[in-house]
């Protein structure tokens, strides 16, 4: 659900998530986002939009370098498939399409990320699979030689859980249950009671990728589909419209 504007910190909007438990519920409050590789591919004009924002409160667009590294690969992957013919090895015209489309797409968004981060926009950080949130993208972070590759989106939600822990304390300590409770029930929110637990969150993951999502509320890391959280960012926005 979408509540609605916060009468004490004005510049938020919540967005309120049950859990499995009825009476545990996230509250989560965007200030990293962490997008994972297939949004950038999809729909990088979205991402770019957010980075460019110049609301006051804006969130922060947190890329996991191992997404910078995935990005990479499927560069490196194009620019091989270009240097290669048909008679040096046999390849499949649908795949090989298929990856040049992705190489294409991957330098667009390598160019688009490094612009950004060279000109220290406030609106984006990389962040690692420990947690830290960095100002470049060129940080070679630890080595991933004895990880499964398949594994990678792991290392993305690793840099959640460590990023949620790191300002778990900060987050619940901002935040009064009480006042939480009466902005939920004037937002129109039913069956509140005073045993129920709130979570607070400034950290979310967004993926389309069922599994991922499975995982990542395991670790009570709160995520969403990237079209659900496009309605929210417009939500916001139309929200911060000034009213003429």
């Amino acid at each position: 659900m979408f509540c609605q504007q916060d009468r004490k910190h004005g510049r938020y909007f919540r967005m309120t998530e049950h859990i499995h438990e009825p009476k545990r519920r996230f509250i989560i409050i965007p200030r990293y986002v962490i997008f994972d590789t297939n949004c950038f591919i999809n729909d990088l004009s979205s991402i770019m939009k957010y980075v460019h924002s110049k609301q006051p409160s804006s969130f922060i667009v947190t890329v996991p370098l191992i997404v910078v590294q995935e990005l990479q690969s499927m560069m490196a992957r194009g620019e091989r498939l270009n240097n290669i013919t048909s008679e040096d090895i046999k390849i499949d015209e649908q795949q090989e399409l298929k990856h040049k489309q992705l190489a294409k797409k991957s330098s667009e968004i390598l160019d688009f990320l490094h612009k950004a981060f060279d000109s220290n926009m406030s609106n984006i950080r990389a962040i690692t699979s420990k947690g830290s949130l960095l100002d470049r993208i060129d940080y070679k972070e630890e080595s991933y030689n004895n990880l499964d590759p398949t594994n990678n989106d792991d290392l993305i939600l690793y840099g959640c859980i460590n990023l949620v822990e790191k300002d778990r304390h900060t987050n619940n300590e901002q935040i009064d249950d009480k006042w939480m409770h009466t902005l939920l029930k004037d937002a129109g929110e039913q069956h509140l009671t005073n045993q129920d637990e709130f979570i607070y969150r400034d950290v979310i993951l967004i993926t389309d990728d069922m599994n991922l999502r499975i995982k990542s509320l395991g670790y009570d890391v709160p995520v969403k589909k990237f079209k659900q959280f496009r309605k929210w960012a417009n939500t916001l926005e139309h929200h911060r419209q000034p009213s003429t």
